[in-house]
């Protein structure tokens, strides 16, 4: 059975759009929970946005670092929350989709990946 696939050309300008609202999203957020929560408040966004785009998250906390709106260990704290909070999503899609070897191999991948992560952000922070 074939079906057709709807190509969108790539100067769709909605969906450009669309995109550069959800990045000046984040990066609002971030700086409005920076703002008036403290650095803690930035940590939530970054996780909860996380879940569901991590590299718009991580551009928003790199431009805010670069505009010296968040200190480096905040900036680095925050990707790596971002970070996990992704892989989590991941494993949470394997699974919805498929509950079979290929969901505990991609969640003991994740796992460790995130324990790699971790570890490496506490020996690098001299903790």
């Amino acid at each position: 059975v074939k079906t057709a696939m709807a190509l969108r050309s790539p100067l769709d300008w909605r969906g450009v759009l669309r995109l550069a609202l959800v990045f000046a999203g984040m990066l609002a957020g971030v700086a409005l929970a920076n703002r008036y929560l403290g650095e803690s408040g930035s940590y939530m966004v970054s996780f909860l946005a996380g879940l569901f785009e991590l590299h718009g998250i991580t551009l928003a906390n790199a431009t805010l670092f670069a505009q010296q709106h968040l200190t480096r260990e905040g900036v680095m704290l925050n990707t790596l929350l971002a970070i996990t909070a992704s892989l989590a999503a991941k494993t949470t899609i394997c699974w919805i989709i498929a509950r079979n070897r290929f969901a505990y191999v991609m969640t003991a991948f994740f796992v460790l990946l995130a324990m790699v992560l971790w570890a490496a952000y506490f020996i690098g922070a001299g903790l």
